[in-house]
Order: structure tokens, then C-alpha cells, then sequence
């Protein structure tokens, strides 16, 4: 999941992984322990936690949180290629 540029972590997130974000944190879990199950550091769960906030703020929330769990979904049921 990670990859080096220079120097700098870069960790890749996909579909799966902010899935992985939003559930673990609505139903509880800290940044901390997001962090360590997704294999990258707080700032990366916060940075996306911050983008799916503002995502809410200018849409429906209750749309947002479909699109993020359901294509997580659909690409686990028709086989990610």
C-alpha cells in the first residue's frame, strides 16, 4: 500500500480502504487505530476523514456514505481487477 518518492511515504488509497475509514470510524474506532489496520499513518485517515466531511457538507451526507460503501462493494462483488 505504500510506495517511497524521494524520500516521502506515499500511501495509495483505494475504494476498499476509505470504505475501511468510514466504517471503522462510525462505529468507533480512533484515528490511531484506523491508522495501524489501513497501514498508514493518523494525518492520511484524518486527511481523508476531512475530505469525506467537506464531500458531506456540499451534498447529501446519507448519499455520500452509499457511494462510499457501495462501490467499495460493488468492486468487491465483480472481482477488482
Amino acid at each position: 500500500m505504500r510506495s517511497s518518492f524521494a524520500g516521502v511515504m506515499k500511501v495509495k488509497v483505494n475504494d476498499d480502504t476509505i470504505a475501511t475509514i468510514v466504517q471503522m470510524r462510525g462505529t468507533g474506532h480512533s484515528i490511531k487505530e484506523i491508522a495501524k489496520a489501513i497501514d498508514a499513518s493518523p494525518s492520511v485517515v484524518q486527511y481523508w476523514l476531512n475530505r469525506l466531511k467537506k464531500w458531506s457538507q456540499a451534498r447529501n451526507p446519507d448519499d455520500v456514505l452509499m457511494a462510499v460503501l457501495l462501490r467499495a462493494y460493488a468492486f468487491e462483488k465483480a472481482g477488482r481487477p
